[in-house]
């Protein structure tokens, strides 16, 4: 395995002052689990988990959502058409205000299993721990 190197342009002091003024990561999790353990089902308390400019790509590739008022608009379109999701987190990596988690997802319409798949989340929160951006990477083959 290959040795892991310092960035010499990043002094000791200035690494010390960017975690300083980073959340704690506990923080940081703890935010997101509430996210992925909320009632699917319940579109505005997920919504709130987004600032009010907000944005949602989900899956990759599709038209962005932004702004809050319309991402609960698209959960709320999703919900009526009759999908859930279930997230179970599988590993979760975090760099000061942004994170990237692998989940489980299943998924299912009208309480009819789909499909069960690894998605990728990635998320950036705000000063006040508000998610600015989540996207969703997922791969529809289920492997």
């Amino acid at each position: 395995m290959a040795e892991a190197r310092r960035n010499p342009d990043v002094t000791a002091a200035q690494a010390a002052r960017a975690m300083s003024q980073a959340p704690a990561r506990s923080a940081v999790e703890a935010r997101i689990l509430a996210y992925l353990r909320h009632d699917y089902a319940e579109t505005s308390g997920r919504a709130a988990f987004f600032a009010e400019d907000g944005r949602f790509e989900d899956p990759i590739g599709a038209p962005l959502i932004d702004g809050k008022p319309a991402i609960e608009a698209a959960m709320q379109r999703t919900v009526a058409a009759g999908w859930r999701s279930l997230l179970e987190p599988q590993k979760m990596f975090i760099c000061g205000r942004e994170a990237a988690v692998v989940v489980t997802a299943q998924v299912s319409r009208h309480g009819a299993p789909v499909m069960v798949t690894p998605v990728v989340l990635t998320f950036v929160l705000d000063d006040h721990m508000l998610f600015r951006h989540v996207r969703c990477f997922l791969d529809y083959d289920g492997g």
